[in-house]
């Protein structure tokens, strides 16, 4: 009897998977991913000026000595961290861009998708990292080429979802033309009370738009 016990024992003991170890790399990884998430959670909640290391490690759990055997110095933790934000919001762009219907131009959702885009706390908070970068020499030296890169992917986006338009002349200014239109709407609205007017400035917007892309640029 006690050595048929101890056989299903073994048995049931045999049946549980073990768990596998994780390599060196894994770890690595984790503790990367960590730091990066808390460095943009921080971001969003306290602004690139009050943005601390010390701050960075409490929120991802990790000593100051851990951080710095991933990043050298803190210039190269915020360039990870925005790159690692930049590559967030194109990810949320592009899923809002797929859930367009395909049955019209796509013209108003898709400026409606790039506002809701613009109203995101990580957006927002990459606009902060932009304003940061003007008398911050260091900050400017990372962000610029990350601000490059990101540029550039917003184009292939919008050629994707313009299709018919991309090869027009002009298509790439005016992209950019709304892009700075955005932003300008989100700046004022962060500062002063005339959203009441958003949807105004958005039919308008539209309007521009349509004009240029049907009537040639």
């Amino acid at each position: 009897m006690i050595v048929r016990k101890m056989k299903i024992e073994k048995n049931i003991t045999s049946a549980i998977p073990k768990r596998t170890r994780r390599t060196q790399k894994e770890r690595r990884m984790e503790t990367r991913s960590r730091l990066l998430n808390a460095t943009i959670e921080a971001l969003i909640e306290l602004g690139y000026s009050k943005l601390t290391t010390s701050d960075i490690c409490r929120r991802a759990g990790i000593s100051q000595g851990a951080l710095f055997k991933h990043f050298s110095t803190k210039a190269d933790l915020i360039a990870a961290a925005a790159e690692d934000l930049y590559q967030q919001i194109l990810e949320t762009s592009r899923r809002r861009i797929a859930e367009l219907p395909d049955k019209d131009d796509k013209i108003s959702g898709g400026l409606q998708a790039l506002w809701q885009a613009y109203q995101d706390p990580k957006l927002i908070a990459s606009l902060d990292l932009h304003t940061a970068a003007r008398t911050d020499p260091q900050l400017h030296s990372v962000m610029q080429p990350l601000v490059a890169q990101h540029w550039k992917n917003i184009i292939n986006i919008a050629g994707e979802l313009y299709p018919q338009f991309s090869s027009q002349n002009g298509f790439v200014f005016l992209v950019d033309m709304v892009m700075m239109a955005m932003m300008g709407f989100l700046t004022e609205n962060l500062i002063s009370d005339r959203s009441s007017i958003h949807e105004e400035r958005l039919a308008f917007l539209e309007t521009t738009v349509r004009h240029y892309l049907f009537r040639g640029l």
